[in-house]
């Protein structure tokens, strides 16, 4: 089910549809980011740096992220296809998706954009 607002800590999938020439499979990296509301980066993954290859030509893979550690506001997505052996640019959607996430409890005081798991000890 596709959303557009989520919480802090929730699970998110991030799904990106794809059609790529058959000779270009083995060769490209595609990453997904997340920015600021006002464009600052947050954080990023992609195929090459986890060392996953499409299996298909066609169709969406999907990232995961277990526990998104976003404090409340608002973040835009990017997507980005490049060759892996050049980083020629193949396909860039900046800002494709806008997402609001909510935090609540402590996560609703925090400043910055994340939330780290963390313990106060004495």
């Amino acid at each position: 089910k596709e959303v557009s607002s989520i919480k802090t800590h929730d699970r998110i999938e991030v799904r990106a549809y794809f059609n790529i020439d058959r000779e270009f499979k083995e060769d490209i990296n595609l990453g997904i980011s997340f920015e600021s509301g006002d464009g600052q980066y947050i954080f990023g993954y992609s195929t090459e740096m986890d060392s996953f290859t499409p299996k298909n030509n066609v169709g969406y893979i999907s990232l995961f992220i277990d526990v998104l550690p976003l404090l409340r506001g608002i973040y835009m997505i990017n997507a980005t296809i490049v060759k892996k052996d050049t980083g020629a640019l193949l396909d860039s959607r900046p800002r494709i998706k806008k997402v609001t996430v909510f935090s609540f409890g402590n996560d609703s005081v925090y400043k910055g954009f994340i939330s780290l798991k963390h313990l106060w000890k004495q």
